[in-house]
């Protein structure tokens, strides 16, 4: 005769296995909670990504024409370098973003600001004669945040400019620097820059009761694992609009470009040069330098104390030499940006209604992902589509998806006395199972559940450390029946 209902799903069992899948929730709302992870689960999303993404093409990818990217990277400007121990003594230059660059781009957005908003992702370090005028238009434009990080003792560090719409920046970085998670709210109250896009753009509050964190009264993680809708393969690719910020301001304001001697040109001056009569009657120039280097070689034969090479290159007017260079290679760029100049039908159709990313895209604010470098940029926007798309929403069904999936585990191994059942202890031909045995088993279990939440949900779960503790669950249970039970589990 078959078990009964009564013997098959025994009360305490059912309560039981319904306590231990609470718990079990409770410890994935730790593990996704916080800003690290596990060697496992950076492989999991990895590949479980690109099935989901490149494999099957599921995601959804934001409209082309909502984001422009401005790129600095090659828009650089050499300023002193201060020591460190002692700031009024300079020990040399630093490159930095170009700032005057900045002040022509945003003196067009205090024009006419017909964008939807715009992130500064600048380090903004150090002076430069421009920065009076670039404060002021920051703190005067709309919609517009400027990026700031925190030093190595995780306080913030802010810019040395005085601007006010200022916001965390820092993206996490877990197994050897790969960035997989990101922190929306860092030491309890820095906002980062997505969370106050998020906020200023959807109008919706963030807020915090203890350890829970809610948006808008939805509750949600304050760090979760990234799903990268933008890609530095879509940034390459041109599949949004992106920008040369130098480049596209000479368009911008009108002004000629300053080309160098076209290829035409360069092969008529060498052939000029090397033509029989030049060879033939060297210019004075040429004849100067011809007498130096035989003054230098005769004066190999004289003894040391011949100062004839010396008192030739005494005659040289260095300073002349200096100032030509100068003149012919100016080392700061005076190009005037004149608004008057302005081509306003070339600039406003492209910053329409636009978020814009103003940053380094190319150079040094690179990051390694599950899809390979990143800019830093990009994954701030990832991040701000991130909330808007709901991925770190604590969602009713997400939860009793999880609840059935963790009380049917514990069920079975409560019901078997093992994470075999009754199948697998016919196919070994054994009641037990060993640790690694054991292991496999909810490696496979919570990485199919990780898996279908993935799909489902757009949130992985903790694999390795779920496994683990239901390998330590089992095993005292085993033990305690052992030390103070007087029956046995039944075996099916």
């Amino acid at each position: 005769m078959p078990n009964s209902p009564s013997k098959l799903f025994p009360l305490s069992r059912l309560l039981f296995s319904i306590v231990n899948a609470f718990f079990m929730l409770w410890l994935t709302y730790f593990l996704l909670s916080i800003p690290y992870v596990l060697p496992d689960e950076f492989a999991l999303v990895q590949y479980s990504s690109y099935v989901k993404n490149l494999l099957l093409g599921l995601e959804e990818k934001p409209d082309t024409n909502r984001f422009l990217f401005v790129n600095v990277a090659w828009d650089k400007v050499m300023v002193p370098k201060p020591d460190p121990d002692i700031p009024e003594h300079v020990i040399g230059e630093e490159p930095i973003t170009d700032r005057q660059k900045l002040v022509a781009f945003l003196k067009i957005l205090d024009k006419n600001p017909n964008y939807a908003f715009i992130v500064l992702d600048i380090y903004f370090k150090g002076s430069t004669p421009h920065d009076e005028e670039l404060v002021k238009l920051l703190n005067k434009i709309p919609r517009v945040l400027v990026s700031y990080h925190r030093d190595e003792n995780d306080k913030p560090d802010y810019p040395d400019l005085k601007i006010k719409p200022i916001s965390l920046s820092d993206i996490e970085k877990v197994n050897e620097g790969k960035c997989l998670k990101f922190k929306l709210l860092h030491n309890d109250s820095l906002k980062t820059t997505p969370l106050l896009m998020y906020e200023h753009i959807n109008k919706q509050a963030f807020s915090k009761w203890g350890n829970f964190h809610f948006l808008d009264g939805q509750p949600i993680l304050n760090s979760f694992i990234l799903d990268y809708r933008i890609r530095n393969f879509h940034y390459v690719n041109q599949k949004y609009p992106k920008i040369h910020l130098g480049e596209w301001l000479q368009f911008a304001y009108k002004i000629p470009l300053q080309l160098e001697m076209s290829s035409s040109e360069v092969e008529a001056a060498f052939a000029e040069a090397l033509s029989e009569d030049s060879l033939a009657k060297p210019a004075q120039e040429d004849t100067l330098l011809i007498e130096v280097a035989s003054d230098k070689d005769s004066s190999a034969n004289e003894s040391p104390t011949s100062d004839t090479s010396s008192a030739a290159l005494s005659e040289i007017d260095w300073e002349a030499l200096e100032k030509a260079a100068a003149e012919e290679n100016p080392q700061e760029d005076n190009t005037e940006y004149d608004l008057a100049a302005l081509d306003s039908a070339f600039v406003y159709p492209l910053l329409k209604d636009r978020i814009i990313f103003v940053g380094d895209f190319e150079d040094k604010d690179i990051h390694e992902t599950i899809y390979g470098d990143t800019p830093g940029p990009i994954i701030l926007l990832d991040a701000f589509l991130a909330l808007e798309n709901g991925d770190n929403a604590l969602t009713v069904s997400f939860i009793l998806f999880l609840l059935l999936s963790y009380w049917l585990i514990t069920f079975l191994v409560l019901r078997y006395n093992s994470v075999q059942g009754a199948w697998l202890q016919k196919l070994l031909r054994r009641k037990q199972a060993n640790f690694f045995e054991s292991m496999t088993i909810y490696i496979l279990y919570f990485g199919i559940i990780s898996v279908v939440s993935f799909f489902l949900f757009n949130i992985h779960v903790g694999v390795l450390a779920l496994a683990f503790y239901m390998f330590s669950f089992e095993w005292l249970r085993k033990f305690l029946l052992r030390r103070f039970g007087n029956r046995k589990a039944p075996a099916n």
